[in-house]
């Protein structure tokens, strides 16, 4: 693959609303696998940031603290990864490992961009466990790791390289979105899984798990 343009796009193949990813040599979709070769080095007119951009811990647009608290999240959850809002690229920022970082943008065509390689996200729990919920998007992982430990996929893949994140994990819960693509991803996931661990299990429901309240988490998970 080439250099990385944008990533967190919809898939036509498969229906995906986040999979895909746009290099500047092809595309490539991280839940079906479908690529496409532009046979020449694409030019975007709208670049992402390749820098660390400056980020503020109080002062966030309206659409940023919207899209916080319409699953009843809070600033604080974002700025307790040690994330906050950039005013320059108007975007959410979380730092991850390697000093990449992750961003979900507000004014541009591209929503979601994650610097260098791909890394899903651990969430420990405040809660002491021996579970781990695996999850798509930030705001699911922050929601569900109010009740237990969670790991954010930032699509619907994990590559076999960063399954070491799951090995202290007695139990393991793979919660994806509940659309067709979600399903479909989460099958494949939890066949791969199995060849490694022992208790895997897969839920299903209509709505991705960021929409439900910490009693209906706890409940689709069994847990009381």
């Amino acid at each position: 693959m080439g250099k990385l343009i944008r990533s967190g796009l919809p898939c036509s193949s498969c229906g995906s609303s986040d999979a895909k990813a746009e290099y500047d040599t092809n595309s490539y979709c991280f839940s079906c696998k479908a690529t496409e070769s532009y046979g020449k080095k694409l030019i975007t007119k709208d670049p992402l940031p390749i820098s660390v951009p400056s980020i503020k811990y109080s002062v966030w647009s309206k659409d940023a603290l919207l899209w916080v608290k319409i699953c009843g999240l809070e600033s604080r959850d974002i700025s307790n990864l040690g994330g906050g809002y950039s005013e320059e690229h108007d975007a959410l920022v979380i730092p991850l490992v390697e000093n990449n970082y992750w961003m979900r943008l507000f004014s541009s065509e591209n929503k979601y961009h994650i610097t260098g390689k791909k890394q899903a996200l651990f969430l420990h729990s405040s809660s002491p466990s021996d579970t781990c919920v695996i999850v798509e998007d930030l705001r699911s992982a922050i929601k569900v790791s109010r009740v237990v430990t969670t790991l954010c996929l930032f699509g619907t893949s994990l590559p076999p390289s960063q399954w070491y994140m799951l090995d202290r994990q007695k139990r393991i819960i793979i919660w994806l979105d509940g659309d067709k693509p979600g399903v479909d991803a989460a099958t494949k996931l939890f066949k791969k899984l199995t060849l490694r661990f022992k208790n895997v299990v897969m839920i299903k429901t209509p709505q991705d798990p960021k929409w439900y309240s910490l009693e209906e988490i706890k409940c689709h998970l069994n847990i009381h």
